[in-house]
């Protein structure tokens, strides 16, 4: 039904008017199922926002004016944004004189629905991330402990006068992960409140919610790949980055679009 539609929007019909496309997909969704309004209304959006580039905008602004005033489009519109919202926008973009139709509460109802659009869970991002320290320093401070086991053995041989043997391969990455266990953490934790920072005061921006997003997908991708490097040297330190990199995919997730 959806590839039905859009070829009724943009295939047979494509000689009208955007104006004249946008009332006949009004008058349809108005007498439709709600399964059918549901695909008409992203329709509907699309049209309403693409009204300040159409050939016709003051006849455009004529009929989103009156479609706010009686309503049409109440209970119109996709799950991210109401078409009334929409022709709000339509309607300021469109500029003077258009723009100064909108009344008060049109105006507040568009900014509700950009703050709730654009808000960004700052508690619950800091919740994650202090507690993703907390289980570090646990897991670090256990890992510590295995390696304080190795360090003993080795001093028991020497005492013993057991000649040492010539370090393994694996014992040089067993000792460069423990040598670089509280350095990584210390990274983590700043690269972690780097990206709550400027997910708080860039997130609110159009976009930034987006790009707040990406920085914690990447922070999430390189403690993964870290913790599989740890991970053969000590279960305990790569039991950290992995902790880190969870925390910051469960952010992330958290600032998926809504």
């Amino acid at each position: 039904m959806g590839q039905l539609q859009r070829v009724a929007v943009t295939g047979p019909g494509a000689e009208d008017s955007a104006t004249e496309r946008l009332e006949a997909l009004v008058r349809r969704a108005q007498g439709a199922s709600e399964e059918e309004r549901g695909l008409l209304a992203e329709d509907i959006n699309t049209l309403l926002l693409q009204l300040p580039s159409a050939p016709e905008p003051q006849r455009s602004a004529t009929l989103v004016r009156s479609y706010l005033e009686t309503h049409a489009l109440a209970g119109l519109g996709t799950p991210t944004m109401p078409s009334n919202i929409a022709a709000t926008q339509a309607l300021l973009s469109l500029g003077y004189p258009d723009a100064l139709t909108l009344t008060p509460e049109e105006l507040d109802a568009l900014r509700q629905w950009q703050r709730q659009r654009f808000a960004v869970p700052w508690l619950v991002l800091l919740v994650t991330l202090f507690g993703v320290v907390l289980v570090q320093v646990f897991l670090l401070t256990m890992g510590s402990e295995n390696a304080l086991v190795v360090r003993f053995n080795a001093t028991l041989r020497a005492l013993s006068g057991e000649p040492p043997a010539p370090p393994t391969l694996m014992e040089l990455h067993e000792e460069l992960v423990r040598n670089s266990a509280y350095r990584f953490l210390f990274a983590q934790f700043v690269a972690g409140a780097g990206a709550f920072f400027y997910t708080v005061t860039a997130g609110r921006q159009r976009g930034g919610r987006a790009r707040a997003r990406r920085v914690f997908l990447t922070l999430a991708g390189v403690g993964a790949a870290m913790a599989l490097f740890q991970l053969p040297a000590n279960g305990w330190i790569a039991a950290t980055s992995f902790t880190a990199a969870a925390g910051a995919f469960v952010c992330a997730n958290r600032l998926k679009p809504t």
